[in-house]
């Protein structure tokens, strides 16, 4: 008998199929709740769903230069947007616009994730990815090999922490996950079928350009080269592979910039530049800042995925040459490619190099030891199930006021919100315990054998707390989080179709204004002027000879912050120019001007409100990003005006986001 390139013993019996129907369950209890139901949140939800309302409501010039009614939106692409707005324009008629927009977030999960099990699937099945053949038969088919390898690579990726959140938002972050995945199952497809994941792989390179910015597609070319370096298989990926890949990502990518450099004359071009300009700005300039943030962050945004991938690289560190551990090693190395030459840190870098740490766990799973499992799933037992009773416990505070210091805490958090019983909620709550208490007894007495058997328990546990919380807590979460009480405020001060020149508004807040009231957000030469500080960054107020000060607003739950509305005095009209005359100048641009000179940042940084010295500032007839970005020493510097003939298409205002 020949010897197994592998040191795995398995029988058929450890790769039966995870029941279909019991992980479409499970999907369907992790992936619904939170997406409905709920309002735009504060930062990067509300920013991401203002482009595509934006979109959706207006011309040609916002669907090829994404914006937030005027704001332009310069480091990111229109690919994500894009879906969200046609699902908002397909939907909007049956649910929220908002709602409507998550669909497009719910469709990037579910295809990452599908691209991920399908590209575990692909190396799984490999002849050299078998375990030994065992003496008298009896060892897996390739087939249900992989796929059990896929379903607890899934199932890990449902465990993982830092991929919650993100999921149920309608922000680009899920989008970077999604092309990763995408573009690690073109380069696994490859193997076999060369043309087809070349056409994958080029697909997904050219979407990441077009959603996270030209740097995002940069770290794939060396995620082939470190996969050629690693695995002698991956340098059969000849000339006509390349010219595939690479021609069909360069389509991709001309499917905009084609059009934005032609359509729009001197406007597009001028947003091509800046949109290139801002992709770089946060690139090749690592710090030991953002350097520090992933160590700290990583540990639990990727867990339980890094201890199980850890463990995989260890036990198969002889054999790390196989595709099934290079090609998740160099997606690794191009991840890391990424998060150390950028200069924010966030979410984006960690769900870009997601894939490939779940990729390497999954052949991790099949040789963790029998201690090992059963230390992940008591783990996972104990601590999702006493999750479970405290979010149980919380929402009895809510309704019964006791313990009392626990309930006085709760509503120091949240003035004014009220709790209310239903016994729907009560319902869904009590049939999602059943489920896990299924499933726990189920781990329990059958002893299962089946290689996924130690995510299951993980993936359960965190799904089932997520639903909970999300049927217990979201009205009290979304209460925190919304600005439709701040919205209804303001618009009781304003006149029927008042225009409002913004200063400071950070493009969450400008979105989440427009959407619930239809602020009508205009230029200099309007009458009203809106500033929007927190405690740390306040906002000059303008000129009391020509404004006065008519109302001051906060959401409840954040005093940190704060929105003024000044409305113009008598007399002091603006001139054509958009010029104030008792002052000679821009009020919204000047307070904008002094507040970037107090507080400089880093070129692409943004703070909790969205706020970015790179986004683009509101002109009455354009779209432009007269805020510019900055140098290396947070200075600013002056970035080209993307302004012309249809660069000041942006709606007015969008239709209200109320809820009936």
């Amino acid at each position: 008998m020949m010897a197994s390139p592998t040191p795995l013993r398995l029988t058929e019996a450890a790769t039966r199929k995870l029941p279909r129907w019991a992980l479409a369950v499970m999907l369907l209890v992790y992936a619904l709740p939170g997406l409905f139901g709920r309002d735009p949140w504060r930062a990067d939800d509300a920013s991401g769903f203002g482009v595509m309302l934006t979109m959706a409501r207006g011309t040609a010039a916002d669907w090829w230069m994404p914006n937030i009614f005027g704001s332009a939106v310069l480091g990111d692409g229109p690919l994500f947007y894009w879906i969200g707005a046609l699902f908002i324009r397909l939907f909007g008629s049956i649910v929220t616009a908002d709602e409507a927009a998550r669909i497009a977030t719910l469709v990037a999960a579910a295809g990452g994730a599908a691209a991920l099990w399908y590209g575990v699937y692909l190396l799984g099945r490999r002849p050299d990815a078998q375990p030994q053949a065992l003496a008298f038969g009896g060892q897996p088919e390739p087939k249900a090999y992989g796929r059990a390898i896929a379903d607890g690579g899934l199932l890990l990726v449902l465990a993982t922490l830092g991929l919650l959140v993100r999921a149920h938002e309608s922000s680009l972050p899920i989008a970077g996950f999604a092309c990763a995945s995408f573009a690690l199952f073109g380069l696994a497809r490859s193997l076999d079928r060369p043309i087809a994941g070349a056409l994958s792989f080029g697909a997904a390179v050219g979407a990441s350009g077009l959603t996270l910015g030209w740097t995002a597609a940069a770290i794939w070319p060396f995620c082939v080269l470190f996969a050629s370096l690693i695995s002698p298989p991956f340098r059969r990926l000849g000339p006509v592979w390349h010219l595939i890949a690479w021609a069909t990502a360069a389509a991709l990518l001309a499917v905009w910039f084609w059009p934005l450099a032609t359509m729009f004359g001197d406007a597009g071009r001028a947003r091509l530049d800046d949109w290139l300009a801002n992709s770089q700005a946060g690139f090749w300039a690592g710090t030991l800042r953002v350097w520090a943030f992933y160590p700290q962050n990583a540990a639990w945004f990727l867990w339980p995925l890094w201890p199980v991938a850890a463990w995989a690289a260890w036990v198969w560190r002889a054999h790390w040459r196989l595709p099934q551990f290079g090609l998740p090693t160099a997606g690794m190395l191009a991840g890391l490619l990424y998060i150390g030459c950028g200069r924010t840190p966030g979410d984006i870098p960690l769900l870009v190099v997601m894939p490939a740490v779940a990729m390497l766990a999954a052949f991790g799973l099949p040789m963790l030891r029998r201690g090992a499992a059963n230390l992940i799933d008591w783990f996972a037992l104990i601590v999702f199930t006493l999750f479970g009773l405290a979010l149980w416990f919380t929402w009895i505070t809510t309704l019964s006021g006791w313990p009392s210091h626990f309930a006085l805490s709760l509503a120091r958090r949240a003035p004014g919100w009220q709790s209310r019983f239903s016994f729907a909620e009560l319902l869904v709550a009590a049939a999602v315990c059943y489920g896990w208490v299924r499933l726990v007894l189920w781990r329990v007495r059958a002893q299962p054998e089946v290689l996924w058997r130690s995510a299951v328990l993980s993936a359960g546990g965190l799904t089932v707390c997520w639903s909970l919380f999300m049927t217990f807590l979201l009205p009290y979460v979304d209460y925190v989080k919304t600005y439709r009480h701040v919205s209804a405020e303001l618009h009781a001060q304003l006149p029927t179709d008042a225009c409002v020149q913004a200063a400071e508004v950070g493009l969450p807040q400008r979105a989440s204004l427009v959407y619930f009231d239809e602020l009508r957000i205009g230029g200099a030469d309007c009458g009203w002027l809106l500033t929007h500080e927190n405690r740390n960054a306040p906002v000059a107020a303008p000129p009391a000879a020509s404004w006065k000060e008519v109302w001051t607003g906060r959401r409840r739950t954040d005093p940190t912050e704060r929105f003024v509305l000044y409305r113009r005095l008598p007399g002091k009209a603006a001139t054509a120019e958009g010029a104030d005359v008792a002052t000679g100048h821009d009020v919204a641009s000047a307070i904008e001007d002094a507040a970037a000179l107090r507080a400089p940042a880093p070129a692409g940084a943004t703070d909790a409100d969205g706020k970015a010295d790179a986004q683009a500032r509101s002109e009455a007839g354009g779209i432009s990003n007269t805020g510019g970005k900055t140098d290396t020493d947070g200075k600013r510097q002056p970035v080209a005006s993307a302004r012309g003939a249809d660069a000041g298409a942006a709606p007015a205002h969008a239709a209200a986001g109320k809820r009936h």
